[in-house]
């Protein structure tokens, strides 16, 4: 406080204390302060940012208490260093104080098959007697940045991640590793190879290798694909993708089968846009090397694709099989293509729910509830013992076969 009894501020209005606050959690993020460093004393801030002693001491307590210095009463403050258990190997450091609250922060909450994950990490959470925080980051890194300071601050035990652009170099990743040095994290569906924490995914190369040997199974031979490129999961559905092709004598790609599309996050604030552009294509393809199925990154990607297909005329499947990716509702309940034998006009109800048979979109499981419960029992884990190794899980992608694949034409 200044003499008038007012807090002192920036110019931009912002309390002083939170300037300096922030300044020592820029050193310690960058590494230019280490666990074990000792912190600048208050006099030394006050000297240097031109406050009272009091506002350099709040903004050293608000530090202590979010665990990220610790004082030594008679030496000073300092770097908190991780507390590892006896004998242990890197594992995650125990939390300097329980908050009974574990973080989680994803792409999306509300949508797509995120709302399921979420309601199984809740679940398992409250299983456990814990509470969530949680937050989305839209699978930017800017905002995943900024989401990852105010879980912080907020307080929690353990962090659920999935990483933005996870296939990208650079991002949050150090602030990642050196976050996961100090609480136990747990990845889904991408994880980042540098850093040390457990992660729990779906088979993204099994499942897309099981997609493209159902197309070859039903005659196709020139199959194409639709990939992200900026996530890991997008890359890994990419090598199943691949290594099928191979492995059944097949090819893929522009001069062969005639089309091997890559897309990012970017790209998905418009899939209306991409999913025209990515039929224009298909329809460009000269009619003896245009490929009679395409591999979709997963449910929502196919379905647009199909939407826009259908536009220009194009009938799914009688044309193009498509298959998508996840097994979402949106797969099952999906009737947007044009009438064909045993196929529901784009009026009609989708299959599954009809008649009992098959659904929209060919696509193959994703566990959805049942990840989000195993990524919280990997977060217990360590939680119980931060000296445990980090492990990958894998859960099996099952094939469901619907109405968007059938034999090619002719």
């Amino acid at each position: 406080m200044d003499r008038t009894g007012q807090e002192p501020t920036t110019a931009n209005g912002q309390p002083k204390y939170v300037q300096v606050r922030e300044w020592i959690r820029g050193l310690v993020r960058e590494g230019r302060l280490r666990p074990g460093d000792r912190a600048p004393s208050e006099n030394d801030l006050a000297a240097r940012f031109g406050i009272s002693r009091n506002t350099a001491r709040q903004a050293l307590s608000d530090l202590t208490h979010d665990g990220l210095l610790e004082r030594t009463r008679g030496s000073g403050t300092y770097v908190r260093t991780p507390a590892r258990t006896r004998g242990s190997k890197g594992g995650a450091a125990a939390p300097s104080r329980s908050t009974g609250r574990i973080g989680v922060l994803i792409s999306h909450l509300d949508h797509y098959i995120f709302t399921d994950i979420l309601q199984g990490i809740d679940g398992r959470l409250q299983q456990a007697g814990l509470g969530l925080v949680m937050a989305s980051s839209g699978n930017s890194t800017s905002r995943e940045a900024r989401c990852l300071q105010t879980l912080q601050e907020q307080g929690m035990d353990g962090l659920v991640l999935e990483p933005a652009r996870s296939a990208l170099p650079g991002g949050n990743r150090s602030a990642i590793a050196h976050l996961a040095e100090r609480m136990p994290v747990v990845f889904i569906h991408g994880d980042l190879p540098d850093v040390a924490a457990s992660c729990v995914r779906p088979d993204d190369e099994g499942g897309m290798d099981r997609l493209v040997r159902h197309l070859h199974g039903l005659g196709h031979r020139r199959i194409g694909g639709l990939f992200k490129q900026d996530d890991i999961q997008g890359c890994r559905r990419r090598e199943g993708f691949r290594r099928a092709i191979a492995d059944l004598g097949l090819s893929a790609g522009e001069d062969d089968a005639g089309l091997l599309l890559w897309f990012d996050a970017g790209d998905l604030r418009d899939p209306d846009a991409l999913a025209d552009r990515t039929a224009d294509r298909w329809l460009a393809c000269p009619p003896d090397r245009r490929p009679t199925a395409l591999c979709c990154y997963n449910d929502q990607v196919g379905v647009r694709l199909a939407e826009a297909m259908g536009r220009k005329g194009v009938r799914i499947p009688e044309d193009l099989s498509l298959t998508g990716f996840d097994g979402s509702d949106l797969a099952r309940l999906s009737a947007w293509y044009g009438p064909g034998p045993g196929v529901a006009g784009a009026s009609g109800t989708a299959g599954a729910d009809r008649d009992g048979g098959l659904g929209g979109l060919t696509t193959v499981t994703h566990p959805r509830r049942r990840l989000g419960v195993r990524a919280v029992e990997l977060l217990l884990e360590r939680l119980r013992d931060p000296s445990a190794s980090p492990r990958e899980l894998v859960m099996p992608a099952r094939l469901i076969p619907g109405r968007s694949t059938g034999p090619p034409p002719g």
